[in-house]
């Protein structure tokens, strides 16, 4: 990468990031004034035309950010940052390397143990992400079933209703989080222990029953661009028309009168 396209690439990042601060500081501000100045007059400073006359600034913005997000996106796409050459060790790697090279059967005591040990590493680890995957889905399935239940929504308690539903959904948000974390944290503490055994099975291990070598195709990098952008497409194919889809229908003007209710009247912003 060159001099001029690394000043380019910077120059694209500080862009960004000042368009983020204006149009945080823009909206905040918008939606501050209008709330201040409906005080005097005791009517819902929220309304569907207010916003509309006092949020176009904030959206020229916003549109602005979007075309300097998309443009710095292609430049870093056909300018990629040069790798860094020391490259930190990746044990599952290695490991996965290892195992196409330790032998099938062996005679001493050290290499049975050694392939006890691996085989044990690794119910470890399946049992640890089974555990993690169970508390994920029935987490998603408890929160859904609440969401989507009318006994949880009152009109006239909309803090209560609210104050539930952070307690039901991030609940189980942070279980599931926490199950994830205690997994990827078992998993590499377990993926060590077995790189060490694989060394030592791999040393005292009969080397005339090797296992034979799985023979792969390696998909073409064409073929992997190829669907990388195809899914890409697809998915902003889709975001597009549900945008669309929700201004065409007004739900745009109701989520973000909504969104900006709870803000102010149940989270206390304001």
């Amino acid at each position: 990468m060159t001099a001029s396209t690394s000043k380019l690439r910077l120059a694209f990042t500080l862009m960004l990031a000042i368009l983020t601060v204006l149009v945080a500081v823009v909206f905040i501000g918008e939606i501050a004034d209008l709330y201040y100045s409906s005080l005097g007059t005791g009517g819902p400073a929220y309304t569907p035309d207010a916003l509309r006359e006092n949020l176009i600034a904030p959206f020229v913005f916003l549109f602005l950010w979007v075309g300097v997000a998309i443009a710095a996106y292609v430049i870093f796409e056909v300018y990629p940052a040069p790798k860094s050459r020391a490259s930190s060790k990746d044990n599952s790697r290695t490991l996965a390397l290892l195992r196409g090279r330790i032998p099938e059967h062996g005679s001493s005591a050290e290499f049975i143990e050694a392939r006890s040990n691996i085989n044990g590493m690794r119910r470890v680890r399946v049992c640890v992400w089974s555990a993690a995957i169970v508390v994920c889905v029935a987490g998603a399935i408890y929160v859904f079933v609440y969401l989507i239940d009318p006994a949880h929504y009152h009109p006239n308690a909309l803090h209560d209703d609210a104050m539930n539903l952070v307690r039901h959904v991030i609940s189980w948000t942070a279980a599931s989080l926490v199950a994830c974390f205690v997994a990827a944290g078992v998993e590499a503490y377990s993926v060590r222990r077995e790189l060490d055994f694989a060394k030592i099975a791999l040393k005292t291990g009969d080397k005339s029953t090797l296992p034979v070598p799985r023979v792969s195709r390696p998909v073409s990098k064409k073929t992997r661009t190829a669907l990388l952008w195809t899914v890409r497409a697809a998915v902003a194919v889709v975001a597009v028309s549900f945008i669309i889809a929700g201004v065409g229908n007004g739900g745009a003007d109701s989520v973000l009168v909504k969104a900006i209710n709870i803000c102010t009247e149940c989270i206390g912003l304001g």
